[in-house]
């Protein structure tokens, strides 16, 4: 498989270990890209001072240089993730994000997480099919979000998942300090977008969970293992700020159609209390 990476004069030199974006296997998958300009300085109107406005500006147009060379435009884009270091920015950051970002949007999560260098306060990364823009995904029975993103978006046999939070089909948070009701209704939601575009459970490859704290990691599990059976998708669970008030958790999901090849531990765990799945495959060496 040939890789494309972004080289461009537009950019900042990159001050770490990465590239701004990469082409491959029909996509493009860009870094976390921040607000700042071409000699590295964060954006702004008062130095000192974060600016999310001029912050939340300069990284889509980041963004966007990273994909226009690459050959491919922003206004494709199947999936976008935004971090934010503190959700009170979260009007600012949609009014811009709304102003650059047109309808129909991508599908979508923002979390709040620190970031890694001083005084930035928005990093915002995407994925973006080569072929053409993404399908928009509409789910009957879900409330409209009054964020700026698409229940779901489908590229080719990929479909990616907004974030789902526990609301039900008038908008209302369900359950509240009861993790195991809210981790039901967000993958109910999450389910509800998955039958929309023709797939179950059974499809999803990859689920990314928010939680703002850790006490309701194991009751989330119980509820996971309700939905989802071997062989598991990759799963990855982070703490971070949820822009709902009450919200215990936010899941995002990418799914796929077709054949797939999954690897998993032979050792009895939370997920093998019979052992390896049948249908998982051994690998003993490095893998192909």
């Amino acid at each position: 498989m040939i890789r494309s990476v972004v080289v461009s004069k537009a950019l900042p030199p990159v001050p770490r270990p990465y590239s701004y974006a990469v082409k491959a296997g029909g996509f493009v998958f860009t870094a976390g890209l921040i607000g700042v300009d071409t000699t590295n300085a964060i954006v702004g109107a008062t130095p000192g001072r974060p600016d999310v406005a001029a912050q939340t500006q300069r990284a889509l147009e980041n963004l966007t240089v990273a994909l226009d060379a690459l050959g491919v435009p922003f206004a494709h884009a199947a999936q976008v993730k935004g971090y934010l270091t503190d959700f009170r920015h979260r009007d600012a950051y949609n009014a811009v994000y709304r102003e650059m970002v047109k309808a129909p949007w991508p599908a979508r999560a923002t979390v709040g997480a620190a970031l890694v260098r001083d005084h930035v306060i928005v990093e915002i990364e995407a994925i973006v099919p080569v072929a053409g823009p993404a399908e928009e995904i509409r789910a009957p029975g879900l409330a409209p979000s009054k964020s700026p993103l698409s229940h779901g978006r489908r590229a080719g046999d990929v479909v990616f998942v907004s974030g789902q939070v526990a609301r039900d089909p008038r908008g209302e948070l369900v359950g509240r300090g009861d993790m195991r009701a809210q981790a039901e209704q967000a993958l109910d939601n999450v389910g509800a977008v998955l039958a929309a575009a023709g797939l179950t459970f059974a499809d999803v490859i990859k689920i990314n969970g928010t939680v703002p704290d850790w006490y309701g990691f194991h009751p989330y599990n119980e509820i996971f293992m309700k939905y989802f059976t071997e062989p598991f998708p990759a799963r990855a669970t982070i703490q971070g700020a949820l822009g709902t008030e009450g919200a215990l958790i936010e899941i995002e999901a990418v799914a796929a159609r077709g054949p797939k090849r999954t690897f998993e531990s032979v050792a009895p765990g939370v997920g093998h209390f019979l052992g390896a799945s049948q249908n998982a495959v051994a690998v003993t060496g490095p893998a192909a």
